[in-house]
């Protein structure tokens, strides 16, 4: 038997069935679906951020390390949700917990700690870059990064390959987003993200937008340069910006300068001498350099080219200082740092490249250790699969090492041979730099004459073949010339 029911009943059915949905909706708890996560972290102020999946009056609740607790509440209810806590205790240690009303959203409570109050504290950071993919890689590298416990995490940009930064930036690294500062740098890929609405700046620029900021945090300041701006041209407002910026930090006592960006000055990988290489690139090449030297700019970080590189010292378009590595002391240029290992697809060396700044290359997922005294910065680039890969210091202070070399080492390998004699024969009669440009009447003058000449050439010679007289002092052991600086000498054998 067939029933029928009337339309009216049917009409009576469906009323009830919204209303009981309406009410479901109603009685339904909104819970998080992005942190929360901590942004523009400085002395005496923060930025906690999280999104529900229903419209909630979020609250923040939370209290100084053994304090009484503090509630901050919106205003009206939101789906992204921004709460600024102001007037923290500088270097102080916070707990926190974000909530619906009365209710928890979540069951951790998170700890936070807000810059130190003075310029000669410490600074401990991780920078690393080209992340979102969302593999075993990026996930091996969040796992150093925690181990590292640092205080602020510095992103070179491309957050997400996939279009999604829920996928892989905000449940990558939950924990480390909820309680340390995180500094991004915008990406070729992260164009199509509202930056402000996921980042707001530690503090405004001159129009207004988020992507290219800078702040302090104990004896370091920090820029963050938009190499992806459309503001980045010659005279543009972003470098007069930066600049200015940056003379003000040197005026207020700033002991080391930090620039960070997604497409490195300088690079020997898949940027390096590719055909399709992008404007900005070539732009970064062109504009952040002279900043450096004007401002004495200490270390430059990128990404984009995923691996690891370390450029030597460059002022000028030209090395200085490089005999001293690792450990520098009052170089004369500034490290350019490429860290584009962060989870993606390795990049190899490209032979094509100009290789002339290159120090270091290392085919490896990793990310980079600061460690930031007022007299000392140490860098260690670690990778989760070989450990450290690259190690460094520059220290603001201190008797400069003195260059020390082999008198007739022409190619700077630490010995005397047959290469050395082709390689003056090679500067005197095709035009090749010899290795040490700056010292070579001095190292690759085998003879002492005061020149280097054919009979220098001719004199290693007649030592290595025939048992003539040596290469002057000094000879065969290291030694130092006192009116020598070295600066355009690259690492050697002599130590």
């Amino acid at each position: 038997m067939t029933i029928q029911a009337s339309p009216r009943a049917c009409l009576f059915f469906a009323f009830g069935l919204a209303q009981a949905a309406i009410q479901a909706r109603a009685a339904e708890q909104p819970r998080l679906t992005r942190g929360p996560y901590l942004q523009a972290l400085q002395q005496d102020s923060v930025i906690i951020l999280w999104e529900t999946h229903l419209p909630s009056l979020g609250r923040v609740r939370y209290q100084l390390d053994g304090g009484p607790e503090i509630v901050v509440n919106e205003t009206q209810p939101v789906l992204a949700h921004q709460v600024r806590l102001d007037r923290l205790p500088a270097g102080s240690f916070h707990l926190y917990q974000v909530l619906d009303g009365n209710n928890a959203l979540h069951d951790n409570i998170f700890r936070f700690r807000t810059a130190p109050p003075s310029r000669s504290d410490p600074v401990k950071a991780v920078a690393f870059g080209d992340s979102g993919l969302g593999s075993p890689n990026q996930r091996d590298v969040g796992n150093l990064i925690r181990s590292l416990d640092p205080d602020l995490l510095l992103h070179m940009g491309d957050l997400s390959y996939t279009g999604s930064l829920d996928d892989v930036l905000f449940s990558a690294y939950p924990e480390l987003l909820a309680q340390k500062a995180f500094y991004p740098a915008r990406g070729n890929h992260d164009m199509h993200h509202d930056w402000r609405a996921y980042f707001p700046p530690p503090n405004e620029n001159d129009d207004g937008r988020a992507s290219y900021y800078s702040f302090d945090w104990g004896c370091a300041h920090f820029v963050c340069f938009d190499s992806n701006s459309d503001t980045l041209a010659q005279g543009g407002r972003q470098l007069k910006w930066v600049d200015e910026d940056l003379a003000r930090a040197k005026t207020a006592g700033s002991r080391w300068l930090v620039l960070y960006c997604h497409e490195p000055p300088f690079t020997v990988g898949n940027y390096g001498e590719a055909p399709d290489v992008v404007n900005t690139q070539r732009k970064t090449r062109i504009l952040i350099p002279p900043l450096a030297d004007k401002h004495q700019i200490d270390l430059v970080i990128s990404g984009h080219d995923h691996n690891y590189q370390r450029s030597h010292p460059v002022r000028e378009d030209a090395i200085v200082d490089a005999w001293q590595s690792p450990e520098f002391i009052s170089p004369g240029g500034t490290v350019y740092i490429v860290t584009g290992g962060g989870g993606v697809t390795l990049y190899r060396e490209d032979p094509r490249a100009d290789h002339r700044f290159t120090e270091r290359f290392v085919f490896a997922h990793h990310a980079v250790s600061l460690s930031i005294t007022p007299e000392k910065l140490s860098v260690e680039a670690i990778s989760p699969a070989l450990g450290r890969i690259d190690a460094f210091s520059i220290a603001k202070e201190g008797a400069r090492p003195e260059y020390r070399f082999v008198r007739g080492d022409a190619d700077s390998d630490g010995k005397v041979n047959l290469t050395d004699a082709i390689g003056i024969l090679r500067h005197l009669f095709l035009g090749k730099s010899l290795e040490c440009s700056s010292l070579s009447a001095v190292v690759a003058d085998a003879n002492a004459s005061g020149r280097v000449a054919i009979d220098d050439a001719m004199h290693i010679l007649n030592f290595l073949f025939l048992g003539g007289p040596a290469p002057a002092s000094p000879f065969p052991e290291c030694g130092k010339d006192t009116a020598a600086d070295g600066l355009g000498c690259t690492p050697n054998g002599c130590r």
